[in-house]
Formats: C-alpha cells, structure tokens, sequence
C-alpha cells in the first residue's frame, strides 16, 4: 500500500508545482511528535504548524515532545547524559551512532564484547542519577524512576555489570520502558483523534511502530527528515511516506517512499531578505565584509570562535549564543572591547536575517542549519561537528561543494581565503542558492491534505 501512496501523493501534491490543490479541505487536526533534544526537530515541527495553518485556516495542531511521555526527572538526566557525551566525548557518541538502531539494541539486548571506546561511551550515559534531574510539571511516575535506576545498573559499560543477569534486567526494563511510553502516546492518539500524524524524529517513529504492531494506527503518518542523510533506526515501520530535504542525501533507498519536499523552514525564509536589506536592519557596513558565528541551541563553542575571527580587522562578527547564558554574558563583555565590530543576540525567529546579512557561516552543521544556510545562499564552515547525524549533515555539504570541515587552527586562513576571493565565494553561495528551499513547509502541508482526504495509509 505505501507504494499506491507515493503514486498517489506525486500525481496529487504538486511537490513540484507552484499551484496548489484543495484536497486539503478536511484536514481538522494533525498531532505533530518531535523531540527537545535536538532544536532542529522542534523547529521543523513548528514550520510545518506554520503551513498547515496557513494552507487549513481553523486546522488544529497538536505538538507532543518525545521526553514528555516520561517521567520528568528521568527525561531531564537522560537528555543531560546525552548532551554530556555528544558535546565532551564525541569520537564516543560517533562510535554507538554506528551501531545504528537494530547495533544499539543488539548491545543492550543481547550483550556483546564492547570495545574500549563503546565501553566508555555506554557508561558515560549512564553516569548521572537522578539527583541531577528536575521536574517541569509534566509526568511524576515513581515506576518510571525504578525503571531508570535498573537500567542505570544494567547498563553495558556501567562498572562491572555484563552478566546475564545485567541483560536479562536490560531487556525487562527496556520492554516495560516502551509499553509505558507507547500506551501513553497511544492515548494521546485516541484522545485526538487526528486526521494525519507527522513525525520529525525517529524515537517517536518507534513508538508507534511499537503501537501499530497491536492495532493499526488509522491515519496516514508522515515522516520528516530533518538531516541530510539516511541511516537504517529512521526507516520506521509506522511511517507511510518520507517527506525529505534533497534527492541527493545518501541512504536515501532506507526511507521508500518518499517525497522530495525540501526541509521544512519556518516562513521568513520563503523570501530571505537580500544582504543589503538585511545589513540594513542589524545596523552593519554595508561594504565590509561579514561572518556569522553559530553554535545551535546550545551556544556551544561561540566564544572561542568569536575570539578567534576577531583576529580579522576588517570583518564584522555576528554571533548566535542560543540559550546559553554564560556564552552570552562573556559575548557581551567581548563585544564591550571591540566597538561595534561583534554584534551578539541570543536565540532568534529572524535568523533568515542574520544569515543574509553574512558573507559566510561558521557553526555546527545541525541539520536545520544547513537548511537555513542553503535557503540564504551562504555556505557553511564546519568546526567541532558533533558526528552522529551531523557527520551525514557534513559528508552532504562537502558533496555539494557549499560547506567544509576545517580544523580550529586553519578556520582564520580559510575564512580570509574565501572573503578575499570574491569570484569563488559568488560561486559557492550561487551553488547553496540553487540547493536550497525555501517553501519545504508548504510542500509538506499539501502532502498531508492530500493523504488526509484519501485516507491512504499503510
């Protein structure tokens, strides 16, 4: 059946046509799953909230968090552990990223004999208890704080516990962790009663492939892609049909059917202002030239970066500090003893803005940022990628020739090398141009009005 839906959603969505359609007259609720971990999946969500609105006035839309199915303490240490790890121990995180979903379960299931570094990427996320969390006034389950303790114990690399009994405890533990959080989004479902679900991140996918292997889901489920690039944990069997950023991400054969959507932005980049207009509207020379410092909804690495390039006499420095306040308070002290040269802001809905208004980008390469950056025309420099999925974000934007990874010591010299060369950055930044899109959101509101009509699903 998913294939008589990709026949259906390419005669009928118009994914490659500026007219719309008007399939979408039913559509009354969507229920929209992501996950807080990454920022990029909640934006994503949040910009297809904004199609689905503006192309079904009176349509209603309901965001759940993947975290908020579980205790609040338990979400809060868990999502800690792994930023811990992602941000201080990366060559780990890259090492059980490999593994992929069907990997990582065989070394939680089954037991296997890990090497050195897997080993200590294991046990660092299971480093911290539950003292380190806090509660946001959502679930207060003291079986779900058990559940975290056994498994915390359990877990492979955690002091000496690789016996049967330590993955007899695992596979208990992991299967009554997934029955409380599939019963209580399966509620969340029945409650709804949605017309269409999309989902932007993986975990929740899973949950309702889990759900549907008892009782078929009913309504269509859309899947978006927010990286660019495939791995095997994203082909989830609860999904119908893959909304994804570019046909030349690679995997792209895991995730049939699909539709080529472009990634879902929110709607000021439709129409991204030109860099006159929006040097303008930050109060920067127009003339001199311009760099845009991003470290994602971390602020990670901003200040070190912002040091760096203020090396650069002649070039004005715009830096997003995200929701980092200590980034942000030295940021300011920086700026201070630079004049007008460093321009600081915190997390912002004009980032269309900030990235026009720059020659060139230097951050991570999170998936949204490198939809953003495409949708402006700028090309990305990489420092301190995160690996896991950024690694599949960086391998694409390398291909293409709008993006490279260069270590910290050489980020100065190659800046200046493509600011000095006009001809070549005209070039790069036409080539993220012509990548980019700018109206994915849109795209994916048509697709699901015309699933939501057809009643397609698998």
């Amino acid at each position: 059946m998913k294939g008589a839906l990709r026949d259906h959603v390419n005669n009928h969505t118009g994914v490659n046509a500026s007219a719309g359609i008007e399939h979408g007259k039913g559509v009354q609720r969507v229920l929209v799953l992501t996950s807080s971990l990454g920022a990029g999946h909640v934006q994503s969500g949040e910009a297809v909230v904004e199609g689905l609105e503006e192309r079904y006035p009176g349509v209603e839309c309901r965001a759940v968090d993947f975290w908020s199915l579980m205790d609040d303490r338990v979400a809060s240490v868990s999502k800690q552990s792994y930023l811990d790890l992602v941000d201080r121990f990366s060559q780990n995180y890259q090492r059980i990223f490999d593994l992929d979903g069907p990997g990582v379960l065989s070394v939680m299931q089954r037991g296997m004999t890990l090497d050195p570094m897997l080993a200590e990427g294991f046990r660092m996320l299971a480093e911290r208890d539950l003292s380190g969390g806090t509660d946001a006034g959502g679930i207060d389950s003291a079986f779900d704080r058990i559940l975290f303790r056994l498994l915390r114990w359990s877990f492979p690399g955690h002091r000496q516990t690789q016996g049967r009994v330590a993955i007899a405890v695992r596979r208990s533990v992991i299967g009554l962790g997934q029955w409380r959080m599939a019963v209580r989004l399966r509620d969340i479902v029945d409650g709804f009663e949605p017309d269409c679900i999309i989902v932007t991140q993986p975990l929740p996918a899973a949950l309702l492939s889990l759900i549907g292997k008892r009782k078929p889901i009913g309504v269509p489920v859309v899947g978006v892609l927010v990286n660019w690039g495939a791995i095997e944990f994203y082909a989830q069997t609860a999904i119908d049909f893959y909304c994804v950023p570019h046909e030349s991400i690679p995997l792209l054969e895991l995730l049939e059917p699909f539709v080529v959507t472009g990634m879902p932005l929110r709607k000021g980049f439709r129409n991204p202002p030109r860099r006159e207009e929006a040097r303008r509207r930050l109060r920067l020379d127009p003339e001199r030239p311009a760099v845009l410092v991003q470290g994602g909804g971390l602020g990670l690495h901003v200040v070190r970066l912002a040091r760096a390039l203020l090396s650069l006499a002649n070039v004005q420095i715009l830096v997003q500090a995200g929701n980092n306040e200590v980034a942000w308070q030295e940021l300011q002290d920086l700026s201070n003893d630079h004049g007008g040269r460093l321009k600081v802001s915190r997390w912002t809905d004009e980032m269309q803005v900030y990235i026009s208004a720059a020659d060139v980008v230097v951050g991570k390469p999170g998936g949204m940022t490198v939809g953003e950056c495409l949708a402006c025309g700028r090309p990305l420099i990489v420092i301190d990628s995160l690996r896991g999925q950024e690694t599949l974000n960086l391998e694409f934007i390398e291909q293409m020739g709008v993006g490279w990874e260069v270590a910290e010591q050489d980020l100065v010299p190659t800046v200046t090398s493509l600011l000095d060369d006009r001809e070549r950055l005209r070039q790069v930044q036409q080539r993220a141009w012509d990548i980019g899109e700018r109206r994915g959101a849109e795209r994916v509101a048509e697709l699901v009005g015309s699933c939501t009509v057809e009643k397609i699903h698998a």
